[in-house]
């Protein structure tokens, strides 16, 4: 699964130059009561943090690909490297090629333009069979609290005619978009993705040293999908 997301700034949200939390006077009763709320919860979250813990910003390290995997000695060390820093930190950063980037800034774009959209248009970019499509502020439920992003889900786009989708698979069927813009955008950025993942599967395989083949036949033709959120 991947995920694009942009945010948007508001206004007011800054703190002001010079501005000392402590010294500042919270006339409003709600609000100081949300204070005190805030500081309570704040208090109960240090508690269960380790004796001595200290944050820190993690530093991840970061891997460029190669344009395809050979099952050389560079991609066997790669994929070594891959697996301990995984081990290590649990996650990793992939760097972007010009040509990537290029696709990040066009989906993103096309992002930005379809959450613009009046509400109703929005909201008939559905479908009961792929599960794709618009998700308004509030609508998803995560544990029981609502996820207040507007979500776009881009699923495998499959034809009305496909056999799977003939048959009723869940979660198989067309994906609604807005446009056919928005569509050959976030196709084209969701094919770059597809193949870093690949790639990334191709070198983990080496770096495990198991047979070639053992992970990507999992995930051949998979239910992959992405989600833009707002």
């Amino acid at each position: 699964m991947s995920t694009i997301t942009h945010s948007q700034v508001v206004p007011g949200t800054a703190i002001p130059p010079g501005f000392d939390a402590k010294k500042a006077q919270i006339a409003n009763p709600l609000m100081a009561e949300r204070h005190s709320r805030s500081l309570i919860d704040g208090a109960q979250k240090l508690a269960k943090m380790p004796p001595g813990f200290k944050a820190e910003v993690a530093q991840l390290d970061t891997f460029q690909l190669p344009d395809r995997t050979t099952g050389s000695l560079g991609d066997h060390l790669l994929g070594k490297a891959l697996v301990d820093a995984w081990r290590k930190d649990g996650i990793i950063q992939i760097a972007m090629t010009d040509a990537e980037k290029k696709l990040w800034a066009d989906a993103k774009d096309a992002s930005q333009k379809f959450f613009r959209q009046p509400h109703a248009v929005k909201a008939a970019c559905v479908d009961p069979q792929s599960y794709a499509g618009y998700i308004a502020s509030g609508e998803e439920v995560t544990d029981g609290i609502a996820d207040y992003s507007e979500i776009f889900t881009i699923t495998k786009d499959l034809d009305p005619t496909e056999p799977r989708v003939r048959a009723g698979w869940p979660c198989h069927g067309p994906c609604p978009w807005p446009d056919n813009a928005m569509k050959e955008t976030m196709t084209r950025y969701d094919e770059a993705l597809g193949r870093q993942g690949e790639k990334l599967l191709a070198l983990i395989e080496m770096g495990l040293e198991i047979t070639p083949g053992s992970l990507r036949r999992y995930t051949y033709d998979g239910w992959h999908h992405t989600r833009v959120l707002r």
